[in-house]
Formats: C-alpha cells, structure tokens, sequence
C-alpha cells in the first residue's frame, strides 16, 4: 500500500465508465474509422466519434487533428479469434496499483485505454513465464509490480526469459517500467532484472517522500511533478486545465541510473533536482524502452476528478493542474511510431 501524507483528506472516486471494446467485430480498420459497437462488451455503443470531430480548443475527438485516413500502417492491427480488433495490444505484468488509505484504484488507467481507444489492454497479474510465444501477442509490455504481494514474493526471471523480452524489443516492440508500489527497496529487483538489456536501472533509495507544500491533500497525496526535459517527446503539449504546463502526480518513488549502450544513447525525458532522473527513454534495436520513476500515473484519483475537498483546494487539484492523458498518449505514440492507426477519442489530446 502507498503510503500518503497525514491530513484531512477525503477519498475521492471516480472512474470512467466502461464504454466499450477497443474495437468491433470484424476486421475494421482502426484508420480514423468508427467501427460498428456489434462485438463491444456489454454490448454498450463505441466510444469513438465518427469522423475527425473536434472538442474544446479545435482539439480533435479522434486523435487524428481532423486528418484524412492514414496510408498503410507499419504496424497490423491485431484481432482474436472472436473477430475483435485492436490498433495495439497492451499487456501489464504484474499487480496492479493499490491504495487502500483512499480506496483508490487503477481502474481509470485500464479502462481509458479499453474504452478511450482502439489499443486493448490486458492485465496479468500472477507471475507468468515470459516466452517467444506470451510476447507475440503483444505489442507494448507494461511492467508494474512485480511480486506475489506487498513486501514479499518478489518475482525473479531466468536468463532465457530475459533473452526473450530483450529479443522482442529488439524486434520492435515497446517496453514500459513502473515502480514504487510499496515501501520495500527490493521491489525494484525484478525490474533491474529485465531491463539490464537496456541499461537502464532503478536505484532503492525513497524519492518524492515528502510534500513542498500544504496542498498535497488536494491531489489525494500525490506530489506534483512538471519537470520535463526540454525538447522532449514527454512533457509535449501537457497542459493544466485553467491553462499553464501540466503536471503529473508522483510519491515515493524511485531514482533512475540510464546509461549509454551499444543499442545506443539514453534520452533522459524528465528530471527533478533533488531525484534527479524521473523518466528515461531508449531506442533499443528497432524497439524502444520507457521507464519512469513512480507509478501514480495509473491511479484513478489523478485522471481529472473534480474537487471534492473545498474550496481550499481551489486551483490545486489533480483535474486543475494534471494532464494524465496526455503524459499517457505521449507514452503509447513514441514507443510505437509505426502504429498510425491509433486513436484516442478524448478532446483533451493534442496530436503530433
């Protein structure tokens, strides 16, 4: 569980509702066009527009700017043996974010992209054997944490399944790193384990553990964070919602060491003077790594809520001063470049 800073903070909930499948029935292109909600769970409607309608700002709805079809994409959209079809296939490892001082949940983060999106988002919370053929199934891997529970059970990985995420990556795949579940420095293990390929690593050491000011409360405890490396894929087009740069939420977490390899140099995407490292960024052969130093980008109490504790908070709150939906399309957009077929229907976004 995440420890939080003592105060007089009120749990907030709030998730998105569960719209539909990331696509339909059939092989649909996920080139701006609206499928047809047929093989949508729960049979409810698709959350994409038709078209390149715009939202607030002239932002566009679909993710497209109101862009013709995309030609040809690299990257083949994938689809199950139902017919259900998705632009990307995204697969977390590991448990998932908890928050039990706020009942807080990642429940937004999983359901933005399976109901925002034509990506598909599958969770595998137990330890799972990494092999050639679990990875083929995937287009990003997402490594959350990685342990049977809280402070104990860490998983450890064998040489050959370490070669196969490596080779997959290689191949031209993305690979995400999240960390800072728990207050046990060894939980960054695992994580070292599987990222040695790229150079990167976490180091143990509590990383935004205490708050700057007195309005941590307003964001459910989490620390904002806007430090990015200018130039950089990251921090592009993250805008608060009265105006200003957009922030995320960070707590407890862990400092990054990314070193220059063979595969080539570490781009180092976001940095903070006392942490130093936050977020860094690899090509690795034809694939790319992203690592960032905690995980409360996933948590539903950043993804927009309104104020729930007053009139104090006013101008300080997660859905004031974060753009997490952004931080997130910047993420997917950069470690597959070749995937034009992705879309996001949330007026929010900003589009390269």
């Amino acid at each position: 569980m995440k420890r939080a800073f003592p105060s007089h903070q009120r749990p907030r909930s709030w998730t998105l509702s569960a719209l539909a499948a990331c696509c339909a029935a059939g092989l649909v292109s996920c080139a701006g066009i609206r499928p047809d909600a047929g093989g949508a769970a729960g049979g409810q409607a698709s959350a994409w527009p038709a078209g390149g309608a715009t939202g607030p700002s002239g932002r566009s709805r679909d993710g497209s700017g109101g862009a013709p079809a995309d030609p040809v994409d690299a990257r083949a959209e994938r689809c199950d043996d139902a017919g259900t079809c998705a632009c990307m296939n995204v697969s977390s490892l590991g448990k998932v974010a908890h928050y039990g001082g706020n009942s807080d949940s990642t429940d937004a983060f999983q359901q933005y992209l399976n109901t925002k999106s034509n990506a598909r988002m599958t969770l595998l919370t137990n330890r799972t054997r990494l092999s050639a053929e679990l990875l083929a199934s995937s287009d990003v891997i997402i490594l959350q944490a990685l342990e049977d529970s809280e402070y104990v059970g860490f998983w450890s990985y064998g040489q050959d399944e370490i070669d196969a995420l490596a080779a997959w990556v290689r191949a031209g795949n993305g690979l995400i790193a999240l960390t800072g579940y728990g207050g046990a420095p060894d939980e960054v293990d695992p994580d070292n384990q599987l990222l040695a390929f790229a150079g990167i690593s976490y180091g143990k050491s509590d990383t935004f553990a205490s708050c700057p000011d007195n309005f941590c409360y307003c964001t459910d405890s989490s620390i904002p964070f806007s430090g990015w490396v200018s130039g950089s894929f990251l921090g592009a087009h993250l805008t608060a919602a009265g105006g200003g740069p957009g922030a995320v939420g960070l707590l407890h977490g862990r400092p990054i060491t990314c070193v220059d390899t063979a595969d080539g140099p570490c781009q180092i995407v976001a940095r903070d003077p006392q942490a130093g490292v936050v977020g860094a960024a690899k090509q690795v052969g034809k694939g790319r790594v992203f690592v960032w130093s905690d995980e409360w980008v996933t948590y539903t109490s950043q993804w927009g809520a309104v104020n729930t504790h007053g009139p104090d908070c006013a101008g300080h709150t997660a859905g004031e001063i974060y753009d997490v939906p952004q931080f997130w399309y910047n993420v997917l957009h950069w470690l597959l470049p070749d995937a034009s077929c992705f879309r996001i229907a949330d007026p929010v976004i900003v589009i390269d």
